[in-house]
Parts: C-alpha cells; sequence; structure tokens
C-alpha cells in the first residue's frame, strides 16, 4: 500500500546521491518516514551501492518501515522480492 506523500519523494529520493554521506542517511531516514512504496527502488540501490554503513543502514530500515517485510540486509534479497511483487502488479 501507498501510504505516503507522494509531493516531497522525488526530491527526498534524489539526496540519496549526495556528495555527503549523513545527508544520504537522512533522505533514506525520510523516505521511511513518508512510506511510498515508489522509493523502494531507490532504497534498493541505496542499500547495494552506497559505501557507506550509515546510510546502508538507513537504507535497511526505510525498506522495512514502508514495506512491513523482514528481509536480510542483503539488496538482491530485496531486489528480488519487489521484482516479484512488481510482476503480480503491486500486490502483496
Amino acid at each position: 500500500a501507498d501510504l505516503g506523500d507522494y509531493s516531497q519523494v522525488e526530491l527526498v529520493a534524489g539526496k540519496l546521491s549526495d556528495p555527503d554521506a549523513y545527508v544520504r542517511a537522512a533522505a533514506a531516514f525520510a523516505l521511511g518516514r513518508l512510506r511510498v512504496a515508489e522509493s523502494v527502488p531507490s532504497l534498493i540501490r541505496a542499500l547495494e551501492e552506497d559505501d557507506r554503513e550509515v546510510v546502508r543502514r538507513e537504507a535497511y530500515l526505510a525498506l522495512r518501515k514502508i514495506t512491513g517485510k523482514d528481509l536480510s540486509r542483503r539488496p538482491d534479497d530485496w531486489a528480488r522480492w519487489w521484482k516479484e511483487r512488481e510482476g503480480r502488479g503491486g500486490e502483496e
């Protein structure tokens, strides 16, 4: 379910590529608070690609908050789940 405010998602998700790791971590945290499913791919990317643990941790926590799932911290687990979800038209 899309539970959050779409108007801010693009702006906040863009901050996941900020040069400052703490801005990226804050963006991941904020996306978790917004709880909009469309931010999941960006968070999976951050979990997989970011070189800072603080960012990866916040991306993981945001993914759990948005999805209600308790998957591992492995990005491929989240990517597989997201692909399967999309294959079902976004239904659980």
